[in-house]
């Protein structure tokens, strides 16, 4: 599968189930995690951000399954920074 233009699919970071002392967060008070890995990346986007760690715009990011992918869809300018 080769996704089109400025097109990138991020699988994200799960975020986490209890605090650093101990204490379990319910799943109704986690937060969606703006963090994730880039996993396949459009024609015109630089190659560079494969296998990345990224920050992104979460409110911008649309559920993705196709066979055997799944992530979230966003476009490269939804990107706000690489974290490696």
């Amino acid at each position: 599968m080769q996704l089109l233009r400025k097109q990138i699919i991020v699988i994200p970071v799960e975020p986490e189930e209890k605090t650093s002392s101990g204490i379990f967060i319910p799943q109704t008070s986690m937060k969606p995690r703006n963090r994730g890995t880039v996993t396949h990346i459009g024609t015109e986007v630089d190659e560079n951000l494969l296998n990345k760690e990224v920050l992104f715009h979460h409110q911008s990011a649309q559920k993705f399954e196709h066979e055997d992918i799944s992530g979230l869809l966003i476009f490269e300018t939804d990107i706000i920074a690489t974290l490696n």
